[in-house]
């Protein structure tokens, strides 16, 4: 490193400490940030700036920029997780393989001061890389689960740092951090050339199982303790959902706080994320985890086949959570096609179970892309356009509140479900329609659902003077 680097890293210690507000996204975070990337840029060596290097340090800038533009806690610290290992990408460099990528994306950690030499000389190399995952895995989805549920939110213990501890800790965490980056830009991973690259004729020879073996596949502590995390983690969420959600109870948070139904709907967005990023991981461990011994085979169907039964109560707690809302305000297209969605993570994580067995499972691309072609198919018998009218009428009759702006935006798929509307609500919603035929289509261009919609107006023609309603008609029928 050159001399001016703990200067410069000082100073951005500083800025950091005075601007980042712990507690909550904020413009302070995005100064830390960029008073860090100038630091390593005006301290550290001249050395040519390649695109993909830009483009990581931009990348990482705009994901910690973030937290000035969006309130969510839970999205920026996904937005923070994903910032510090591009950052290190942009440093190091990412090279030609995902080997070299993955060493880069970890770099500027054990490019700090002492973390090296710390992990070597405790010995434990093979224990930290599986450590750091897993309480980076139960970060985020720690994350997304206090953000979708209150009540696991509340039994989170409440951290609230002093203004000058934590103002330390981030000053402290600032220059390590300015340090560690200037570290690997000195001497960037592309520079030498790994070893590992060029793996050995017999480890990519197949395994006794058949599955092509991976070039070198996580040992058993790589993956073992970030799973085992994650199963607890779930179980005690899987355990409020069961005791609260699923129980019926009348909940409200306190005085003043939501009542049971307001607190089922939310969390549909953020339990769809924890899902999705869940499948990752399961992927993840059957595509690169040892199973070479009996133990590592049994490990895997005792951890990923916890993992994939939990997932599917979180599965089913998202699903009643969006059933809920849909009760209460209708469908639209957006909702169907999440909750669709949802139904085919699911039924993934079924054929996840099933795979888990034997291990072995050369059937489950062709499932998985099965699954996905059968669900867009129910999707279309199921009508969407025509069923989510139906539950926007449905509200209608509920509670009177028509929204007349939605519905025009829905093809004539749903003319049959409009014309049940009482009059004159029937002919000025129909009169907004966009997708409403005007002809009978040619013989190139018939379409079931037109022509059905065409003999719906035909028998019950909408008057040609009729006005399109409000956007959201409001009616004093309950």
């Amino acid at each position: 490193m050159t001399r001016g680097v703990l200067p410069a890293a000082v100073v951005a210690g500083v800025v950091c400490a005075v601007a980042v507000p712990l507690g909550r996204p904020g413009l302070g975070w995005a100064v830390g940030a960029l008073a860090v990337a100038v630091a390593v840029l005006v301290a550290g060596p001249r050395r040519p700036l390649h695109a993909g290097r830009l483009l990581a340090g931009a990348g990482a800038l705009l994901l910690v920029g973030t937290a000035a533009v969006r309130a969510a806690g839970w999205l920026f610290l996904l937005c923070l997780a994903v910032a510090v290992p591009l950052a290190s990408l942009a440093v190091a460099g990412t090279g030609r393989s995902w080997r070299r990528a993955a060493r880069g994306a970890v770099a500027v950690l054990f490019a700090v001061p002492g973390v090296g030499e710390l992990v070597r000389s405790v010995r434990l190399p093979r224990v930290l890389p599986g450590a750091v995952a897993g309480v980076a895995l139960t970060a985020a989805f720690t994350g997304l689960f206090a953000s979708a549920d209150p009540v696991f939110a509340h039994l989170l213990p409440r951290v609230s740092p002093g203004g000058v501890a934590a103002g330390l800790l981030v000053f402290v965490v600032a220059v390590a951090g300015t340090l560690g980056l200037a570290g690997v830009r000195a001497q960037p991973l592309e520079d030498s050339a790994p070893r590992e690259d060029r793996a050995p004729r017999e480890d990519r020879a197949p395994r006794e199982d058949g599955a092509p073996r991976a070039a070198r596949p996580l040992r058993r502590l790589d993956w073992v303790l970030p799973l085992a995390l994650l199963d607890l983690l779930f179980a005690v969420f899987v355990g409020v959902q069961l005791t609260v959600l699923f129980g019926g109870h009348a909940y409200v948070l306190g005085p003043g706080g939501p009542s049971y139904a307001e607190y089922a709907r939310g969390g549909f967005w953020q339990l769809t994320a924890a899902t999705l990023l869940t499948l990752a991981v399961v992927g993840v461990v059957a595509q690169w985890a040892s199973r070479e011994t009996p133990a590592d085979r049994r490990l895997i169907r005792l951890l990923v086949g916890t993992l994939s039964l939990l997932t599917l109560v979180i599965v089913a707690s998202a699903l009643r959570r969006m059933g809920l809302y849909v009760g209460a305000y209708g469908f639209t297209r957006i909702r169907l096609a999440a909750f669709t969605f949802e139904v085919v993570l699911g039924a993934l994580f079924v054929l996840v179970l099933a795979a888990g067995v034997r291990l072995r499972a050369p059937w489950l691309p062709a499932a998985a892309v099965a699954t996905g072609v059968v669900a867009l198919l129910g999707l279309v018998a199921v009508n969407p356009d025509a069923y989510i009218a139906g539950t926007v009428i449905a509200r209608y009759h509920h509670d009177g509140h028509l929204d007349a702006a939605y519905l025009s935006v829905l093809s004539a798929d749903a003319v049959p479900e409009i014309d049940r509307l009482p009059e004159p609500y029937r002919s000025c919603v129909l009169a907004g329609l966009a997708g409403r035929p005007s002809t009978v289509d040619s013989w190139d261009a018939a379409n079931a659902g037109r022509s059905l919609a065409w003999r719906v107006l035909r028998a019950r023609p909408v008057p040609p003077d009729t006005v399109p309603c409000p956007h959201v008609f409001l009616s004093p029928r309950s």
